[in-house]
């Protein structure tokens, strides 16, 4: 007699309401509710993680974290050297601090503008002298003061030009401030997302280059649950928005339960008519540690 040879295939099974769907022999079926999609052997996963790498070259000088810690969202995580991006930015500020100080100093404005008055007034003493009396004062010089009016207007229009000139030199060097700015924070690194420290790669003291991660960061207080459901029994868009809740059976027999709400559904049907769905469900935490973990397997019922 030729031996059997059984060969089995863990999918996510599912329950189709108000159908029951086929189970294995010697599995006792569950009830079937109206309006209920359960799904088994699903799969909890992350939905964020993220290796936050030195985006400047240096040595580490501070690590405000280690394994196990939760950081919130911008938390500060570390910083590379920055004494000398530190002083360049002090520099920078302090040149574009003088630039601004130029470009809203009003005294050249002001020396201009009384200069053409003074020039002006002894223009009109040297027409009513001649006014009184004939030839007081000469053709030629009087001349002189008419063409020296003329150049202290022209002179406050070169003041107020020159002043608007230095305050775009003064937006340059306010711009070349922040870069410098940029430049000292990108050596200040921030949590991009609230998480959990699970692996720290560099130590205080070592020199990292730009791109080389630091630390890595894994959201856990919000977790994905992924199953597969039947295309001929339920359409995608009945699924995509519903309420959904995960079941984890713990080995002392506990259960514990998360809700959420199916995030994504597959446009794509794989071979057996199935595609993939998942939800996004809150995870809670029992003392310092989470209930549910990326890599257990869990149930997951789809109202």
């Amino acid at each position: 007699m030729r031996p059997l040879v059984a060969v089995f295939v863990v999918v996510c099974q599912f329950a189709v309401t108000p159908a029951v769907a086929e189970r294995p022999t010697g599995v006792a079926p569950q009830p079937a509710t109206e309006g209920i999609v359960r799904l088994s052997h699903c799969l909890v996963s992350l939905i964020d993680e993220v290796d936050v790498p030195a985006e400047k070259e240096g040595v580490l000088t501070s690590l405000a974290v280690r394994e196990g810690d939760y950081v919130e969202h911008r938390a500060a995580l570390g910083t590379i050297d920055e004494a000398q991006a530190a002083f360049q930015h002090e520099a920078a500020a302090a040149e574009a601090d003088a630039a601004q100080a130029r470009a809203g100093n009003p005294l050249e404005v002001d020396y201009a503008v009384a200069t053409h008055r003074s020039a002006e007034a002894e223009y009109k003493i040297a027409l009513s002298a001649n006014a009184k009396q004939p030839n007081a004062v000469s053709a030629v010089e009087l001349e002189k003061l008419r063409l020296a009016v003329e150049q202290a207007r022209i002179k406050i229009g070169v003041t107020e030009f020159d002043r608007s000139l230095r305050a775009i030199e003064a937006r340059g060097y306010q711009a070349k401030a922040r870069l410098t700015q940029v430049d000292v924070d990108r050596r200040r690194m921030l949590a991009p997302i609230a998480g959990e420290v699970v692996e720290v790669f560099h130590s205080p003291g070592e020199w990292v280059a730009p791109g080389k991660p630091i630390v890595r960061l894994v959201r856990l207080d919000r977790l994905r649950v992924e199953g597969f459901v039947r295309f001929s029994e339920h359409a995608p868009g009945k699924i995509l928005g519903r309420e959904a809740a995960a079941t984890i059976r713990f080995d002392d027999g506990r259960e514990e339960t998360f809700t959420g709400t199916v995030s994504y559904v597959s446009p794509i049907v794989q071979p057996g008519g199935e595609y993939r769905v998942w939800a996004e469900v809150e995870n809670r935490r029992a003392g310092r540690h989470w209930l549910l973990s990326p890599g257990l397997e869990a149930e997951m019922t789809i109202r």
